[in-house]
C-alpha cells in the first residue's frame, strides 16, 4: 500500500474516531442498570424535601433549606462549585435579579453529604431590591436530584 493512502486512511480513521458519539459516565450506567433502577428517585420514594425563606428587610435574604428524608444518608452531587442558584422576576416575568450573575466558580465537581434526617441550607442576599411585587425562584444544582421552588414577595 502506498505511505500517502496509508497516511490518508489514518488521518480519515482518526477523524471519524474522533468525531463518534460518546456516551457519558451516566448514560452508560443508565443502559446497563435495570429497568427498576432507572427511575427518578422522586418517582419511587421521596428523598430530599425543600422550603424556600424569603426575609424582606433593607435587603432580600433568601434561604432554601433541603431535608434528607430518607433512612439512610444523601450525597448531593454538584457538577462544578455553583451549588443552588436564585432568579427573581418582577410582576411582568421580566428577570430582575439573579444570584449567580457576575460569579466565578469552581470548573470541579463537588458533594455534600445530608445525613439521614439532617438538612442543609443555601442563601443568598438581594442587597438593593427597588419596591414592588416579586417571584423568587431557587434552585438547587444536584446531578441526581435537582429541586426547584418558587415563593412571592413583595418589597415595600
Amino acid at each position: 500500500m502506498d505511505r500517502r493512502a496509508l497516511l490518508a486512511f489514518c488521518c480519515v480513521a482518526a477523524i471519524a474516531f474522533a468525531c463518534a458519539p460518546r456516551s457519558t459516565p451516566a448514560n452508560a450506567a443508565q443502559r446497563n442498570a435495570p429497568r427498576a433502577m432507572m427511575r427518578t428517585p422522586e418517582a419511587t420514594t421521596p428523598t430530599l424535601t425543600s422550603a424556600l425563606d424569603v426575609e424582606t428587610r433593607e435587603a432580600v435574604r433568601f434561604s432554601l433549606a433541603v431535608e434528607n428524608t430518607t433512612g439512610r444518608t444523601v450525597e448531593l452531587m454538584f457538577p462544578s462549585g455553583r451549588t443552588h442558584d436564585v432568579v427573581v422576576f418582577d410582576a411582568r416575568g421580566t428577570e430582575v435579579w439573579r444570584w449567580s450573575a457576575g460569579r466565578m466558580f469552581t470548573q470541579a465537581p463537588r458533594t455534600r453529604v445530608v445525613e439521614h434526617r439532617g438538612a442543609v441550607a443555601f442563601e443568598a442576599t438581594w442587597p438593593a431590591p427597588s419596591p414592588g411585587s416579586y417571584v423568587a425562584v431557587a434552585s438547587l444544582s444536584d446531578a441526581a436530584r435537582p429541586l426547584t421552588r418558587q415563593v412571592a414577595f413583595t418589597v415595600r
